[in-house]
């Protein structure tokens, strides 16, 4: 059973250009509000029982470029990252999608030392892709997966709850 520890998730809406109270498209339509920016963060991944790694999530959706950014920084792992899936429960199922298979990662050095790093530029992800990396719009039961060699169905996870009242926590990695 894979044990995970509290976390922190920070998700935030920022407000983009949203078009003027009033405004209205053809044939008197209210024009839509234009979502902002999406960001979530997880700063605390959990290594399965037997083993030491730990890492941190980011992932940042752009809607103007429609451009969705990932990373995770990670260390003390079996291996190299060699896939990064995102999943939520949705009512009474589940829905996985692949950030990267045959992941390539660069090593990078902290403020704690040295520490691997996967990263990804998606552009023009489909809608699930963006809210599954986004989770907590539509689920609090999301994980973000780091899978190795050694762990193909993942070495270090992340729950990703519900945005905290106050406060990011965590920080263990890198």
């Amino acid at each position: 059973m894979r044990a995970l520890v509290g976390c922190a998730l920070v998700a935030t809406i920022f407000a983009a250009a949203a078009p003027a109270a009033g405004t209205h498209l053809e044939g008197g339509v209210p024009a839509p509000p234009q979502l902002g920016t999406l960001e979530a963060h997880q700063d605390e991944l959990t290594a399965v029982a037997g083993t030491h790694g730990v890492g941190r999530y980011s992932a940042t959706y752009d809607p103007r470029t429609q451009t969705l950014r990932w990373r995770i920084d990670y260390k003390d792992t079996t291996g190299p990252a060699t896939a990064v899936r995102v999943r939520a429960r949705v009512g009474s199922r589940t829905m996985a999608r692949t950030l990267c298979s045959h992941c390539e990662s660069v090593t990078r050095t902290g403020r704690k030392g040295p520490y691997s790093s996967v990263s990804g530029v998606i552009r023009s992800p489909s809608r699930d892709v963006v809210l599954l990396a986004t989770p907590s719009l539509f689920s609090s039961q999301s994980q973000v997966v780091l899978a190795t060699d050694d762990y193909p169905r993942g070495e270090l996870f992340g729950q990703l709850p519900e945005p905290p009242a106050t406060g990011t926590g965590g920080g263990r990695c890198c």
